[in-house]
């Protein structure tokens, strides 16, 4: 575990509580800037799936007109009517800024505004179909240029949200400074590159969610001050294999290793104060204390009474002595 020399002097815990408020901020706003990406991101995927649909039923009426008017043309005066085109477009590029990330913005204008100049041919020895299918080209066209916008948007957003994301969840060795008593829920929440944590002395309590999905966890150390661990504070810590909980630990809430598969032998389900971890026993409440050693003054008494050979209906003696003690 990493460990440190620090001066005793209240300018260097002011300038320790300055570095983990910073920290802590930074960490918020890399969240956020996160949150914010997603957002952004699905709102141009919804978008994204309207004009890919407007486009495709765009461009299959045209292909549609294409074909009755290549039907009805020879290929030579087809291609002699579309050699030379009259309208000329020109595109210009601007970029606009989301959450740090330029994306693209296309505009284009057309040489002349006149609508008729779409049609580079005379009327004389051409079929109205082939004008319906340049008519739909040229309304589809808008189209296809705002889609290609968007989806290049799209792509700029994904790169910078994964890269976001592992830097969010960059965090493999953390130290937690030792002016910290509580560990607030889910601070270290899916922080999958987390490899080693140092708790302090001082801190008393570790919050329901503190270290939930750190996959890459392996062995936590808990120090003596903590009291109580709340509920799924290392559920799904896949990666965990080694769990050192002091004699000070009183509380450990339901399922607070939950989904950790490393341990060997161990079973899903709600840890109690009971459970074994690698072989170290949570003590138990002291409440039971006394029962346990009437239960062995018994058994060196009567053996044969344990075995419940005296009547078939006698109470067993565990349960004997939980009413007689008042726990049911």
């Amino acid at each position: 575990m990493a460990s440190a020399t620090i001066n005793p002097t209240r300018m260097e815990l002011n300038r320790l509580k300055g570095r983990l408020k910073t920290a802590t901020r930074g960490h918020k706003l890399l969240k956020d800037k996160r949150d914010e990406l997603m957002k952004q991101f699905l709102e141009i995927v919804r978008r994204n799936r309207v004009l890919r649909k407007k486009v495709e039923e765009g461009l299959e009426r045209a292909n549609a007109a294409f074909t009755v008017a290549s039907a009805l043309m020879s290929p030579e005066m087809l291609e002699q009517a579309l050699l030379y085109p009259k309208q000329s477009v020109e595109l210009d590029m601007t970029f606009q800024n989301i959450m740090s990330v330029n994306v693209p913005r296309y505009a284009f204008h057309t040489k002349n505004e006149d609508p008729a100049e779409i049609y580079p041919y005379g009327f004389a020895q051409t079929s109205g179909e082939l004008d319906a299918a340049l008519e739909a080209l040229s309304n589809v066209f808008h189209d296809m240029l705002e889609l290609a916008e968007v989806e290049k948007t799209m792509q700029l957003l994904a790169e910078d949200i994964e890269k976001t994301r592992r830097r969010v969840n960059a965090l493999e060795c953390v130290v937690i400074p030792k002016s910290v008593t509580e560990i607030s829920s889910g601070t270290f929440c899916r922080c999958t590159g987390l490899k080693d944590v140092d708790i302090p002395e001082g801190v008393k309590k570790i919050n329901s969610y503190a270290f939930i999905d750190c996959t890459s966890l392996t062995s936590v150390t808990i120090p003596k001050s903590v009291t109580e661990i709340g509920e799924k504070s290392f559920a799904r810590c896949t990666g965990l294999t080694s769990v050192t909980i002091p004699n000070s630990v009183t509380g450990i809430q339901n399922y607070a290793f939950s989904g950790c598969t490393g341990f060997q032998g161990h079973q899903e389900q709600g840890f109690g104060s009971a459970l074994l971890y690698h072989h170290r026993r949570v003590p138990q409440p002291p409440r039971f204390h006394h029962l346990r050693r009437n239960l062995e003054l018994l058994r060196q008494a009567a053996p044969g009474f344990l075995l419940g050979h005296h009547h078939r209906r006698r109470r067993r003696p565990e349960q004997a002595l939980l009413h007689r003690g008042g726990v049911h």
